[in-house]
């Protein structure tokens, strides 16, 4: 059997958020910016970095995606 380490980063946290700042650039807006937020309830909502998320005690896994049949 193999096995598979979850890396602890932003997109495999429960509690981490992907957001993204558009430029208004007329009829062709473009992104500006991409920013992670952290929407644990012990911690004030706030942007945060990477490393931040790969070290944070709060890291919790995403839970798997249920199969809808």
């Amino acid at each position: 059997m193999t096995t598979t380490t979850i890396r602890r980063v932003p997109w495999t946290c429960r509690w981490g958020r992907f957001g993204v700042a558009i430029e208004d650039a007329g009829p062709a807006p473009r992104v500006d910016e991409v920013f992670w937020t952290c929407h644990q309830p012990m911690r004030d909502l706030r942007l945060t970095r990477r490393g931040e998320c790969e070290e944070c005690p709060h890291w919790e896994s995403v839970p798997p995606v249920r199969n809808e049949s």
